[in-house]
Order: C-alpha cells, then sequence, then structure tokens
C-alpha cells in the first residue's frame, strides 16, 4: 500500500519534469526486490509443506515450525524496516535551471532594437507622406 502510494508520487513527479531522488529509487527497489523474495520463500513453504510427513500427517514437526517462526520474524522485521526507510517528505525535485546563454540574450536584443527602428522609421515615413498629402490637397 505504501509502495503504491510512492509510486504513484514518483510517477506524477515525473510527468511535471521533476528529478527523483535517489534514496526513493533505492527504497522502492528494495521493496521490489523483498517482495520478490517473499513469493519465492512463499513458494518453497508450500512445497516443503507438502512434502513433509511425520507419522503419516498425524504429528507436527516441530523443528520445521520452530525455523518457519524464525524467518517469519526476521522477515517481519525486514518488512518494519522497509516500511520506516519508506517515509519520504519528497520525493522529487526540481532540476536546475539551465544557464542563460549569452549569445541567445544578444541576438533578442538587436531584433527587438531593429523592431524599435523600424516602428520608429515607419511613423516617420507616414508623418512626411501625411504632411505632404495635406500640403498637396489644396493645391488639387
Amino acid at each position: 500500500m505504501q509502495r503504491q502510494r510512492v509510486q504513484q508520487s514518483v510517477d506524477a513527479a515525473k510527468l511535471q519534469g521533476h528529478t527523483i531522488c535517489n534514496d526513493v529509487d533505492k527504497w522502492l527497489t528494495m521493496v521490489d526486490h523483498k517482495i520478490f523474495e517473499m513469493a519465492e520463500t512463499k513458494l518453497k513453504e508450500a512445497e516443503e509443506k507438502a512434502n513433509e510427513r511425520c507419522l503419516i500427517g498425524l504429528c507436527p514437526n516441530f523443528k520445521s515450525r520452530y525455523l518457519l517462526s524464525k524467518t517469519a520474524e526476521k522477515e517481519a522485521y525486514a518488512i518494519v524496516q522497509l516500511l520506516e526507510k519508506g517515509r519520504f517528505d519528497s520525493v522529487s525535485y526540481r532540476p536546475a535551471p539551465k544557464p542563460a546563454n549569452i549569445e541567445d540574450i544578444n541576438i533578442n536584443i538587436w531584433s527587438f532594437v531593429e523592431q524599435l527602428y523600424l516602428h520608429i522609421f515607419s511613423i516617420y515615413l507616414l508623418a512626411i507622406f501625411g504632411y505632404l498629402f495635406i500640403w498637396l490637397l489644396p493645391n488639387f
């Protein structure tokens, strides 16, 4: 359940373009590994249980139960440790912004100056032609 919540947070962070923290990735791989180990041990236990027979199944096998309880205790402790490590404040961080390229800034400034010059020149030409038009109009 907690792994799914962390995975959902990781997926949401990746969609937003954030970088995932290394400890979160490491924790997710550890949990996946632990889940795989638990599945293997459950399968082995089921096979051993099917093969075990003590007096034709009339009495329990105390040694195997004891060993099973010890391994279950170790597994439970490992899972508790993983769950404690899985409490993250945040799972990602924003990547550092790329530094601005000076050449791009210069090109942008010069294109702005060029557009400003063309705009002022067009206003100047309109004023001159407008003045000539008004000056020539009464002569017709």
